[in-house]
């Protein structure tokens, strides 16, 4: 995982298609599955593979895919919760038997570096740093990072608690 004193940023703000999905991930359906694990780059590009070694070691890893990939590449090295569907491929290159592919419909960053993270927009609202949750639920924020400041809109995750500085945060999909 790439940090930076206390910010994370796999990816640099134009590097993500003006074709990205919404902002704040949608409403988990029942009929999606859901695995839950730490995201790793395996392979040499231009073929490397975003594999989600699962938290539930009697797991294998899953290969991940869908048009979200560009967005995944930003949470490299975080624990996130994909949700989607399990296609039945295997992807040969992700380890020496394959992997099971999983197509990623939505993901939600839950964890850096083993502290609990949270994943939501950046609002500033009545003279207050907020962070919106798929939920709905606003979460203050006491210190928002000077990054995060200008990034209104924007979808983040910040990690360690809210009350103070953060452990560590990320840009997930710039502000438009």
């Amino acid at each position: 995982m790439l940090s930076i004193v206390a910010c994370h940023r796999p990816g640099a703000a134009g590097d993500t298609p003006d074709d990205t999905p919404a902002v704040i991930p949608t409403p988990i359906s029942a009929q999606l599955d859901s695995v839950r694990g730490t995201l790793l780059l395996v392979g040499n590009e231009p073929v490397a593979t975003l594999l989600l070694a699962a938290i539930d070691r009697n797991s294998e890893p899953v290969a991940v895919t869908g048009a979200l990939i560009p967005v995944l590449r930003r949470v490299i090295g975080l624990e996130i919760v994909v949700f989607g569907h399990k296609t039945g491929a295997r992807a040969p290159d992700a380890s020496p038997r394959g992997a099971p592919v999983f197509d990623v419909h939505s993901f939600v960053v839950r964890a850096a570096d083993g502290v609990a993270a949270h994943d939501g927009v950046v609002e500033f609202k009545s003279s207050k740093w907020l962070l919106r949750l798929v939920d709905g639920r606003e979460l203050p924020v006491t210190v928002m990072p000077a990054l995060l400041r200008q990034q209104i809109g924007a979808r983040v995750w910040i990690a360690g608690s809210l009350d103070g500085a953060p452990a560590s945060y990320g840009l997930i999909i710039a502000a438009r």
